[in-house]
């Protein structure tokens, strides 16, 4: 596999996003969404970012299967050709990680404002991603207004800060904890996307909002990424 050294995304809007001047995909057929998932550019494939967007899809397409290959563990080489990675240390560090859908309970999740019942550990409906642990909820079984999603990763907040797709870093504190809010550079002429990054020792945890692009009733996603965080964050590990 050649290295990949910018992205390849599944965005909300149900399809890859655009890499140039493209204009951006509209829903697909159905009622589900993808994910947001890229590669970092530490010079190894296989590092995903984001956050959940919606349920599991059955149109994922090329573009996911790219990047569940890269997830597999392939080390670039000078020449552009690529090389079988051990994954054996990431394997353990994915299994120790803290686990957002056993430890947020279902009185938190009625607090941040996420029905439980619409629970989702899937990347597009892929189990086990190395690297991470995630959960998200929908406010609602259906017609849902946003998505809410939490990513325990082994990848480490400079990582996630040199990725070309997360843009707009700025400070924050939430539940007295500092961390860093963030955006995706294909939502650039949307904002309907929010992250939060809160780094611990094993890595990073992140808050992520994406709002249905169905909905007339949503709010800031960054807001509602805040507000939730104020709940979440004593949960998390230091």
């Amino acid at each position: 596999m050649p290295l990949d050294t910018g992205r390849t995304l599944l965005d909300n809007r149900g399809g890859p996003a655009p890499t140039s001047s493209s204009a951006m995909p509209s829903k697909m057929s159905g009622t589900e969404y993808h994910v947001d998932a890229s590669y970092t550019t530490n010079g190894q494939l296989g590092s995903w970012t984001g956050a959940v967007v919606g349920r599991r899809t059955t149109a994922a397409g090329a573009v996911l299967a790219v990047a569940l290959a890269a997830a597999t563990g392939c080390d670039a080489t000078n020449d552009g050709t690529a090389t079988p990675a051990s994954t054996t240390a990431k394997t353990t560090a994915t299994e120790a990680l803290w686990d957002p859908c056993t430890q947020i309970g279902e009185d938190t999740l009625a607090q941040v404002g996420v029905d439980s019942s619409t629970k989702d550990t899937t990347i597009s409906g892929v189990e086990n991603v190395e690297g991470w642990k995630l959960c998200s909820w929908h406010n609602k079984p259906s017609r849902w207004d946003y998505t809410v999603g939490v990513w325990s990763t082994v990848h480490a907040l400079d990582e996630i800060k040199k990725d070309p797709n997360n843009t707009g870093f700025t400070d924050i504190s939430a539940a007295g904890r500092s961390g860093v809010q963030f955006g995706k550079a294909h939502d650039a002429a949307y904002d309907s996307v929010c992250y939060l990054g809160f780094p611990f020792s094993g890595g990073t945890i992140e808050i992520s909002v994406y709002n249905s692009p169905a909905s007339d009733t949503a709010q800031d996603p960054c807001d509602t990424a805040k507000a939730a965080a104020e709940t979440l964050v004593p949960l998390f590990p230091k």
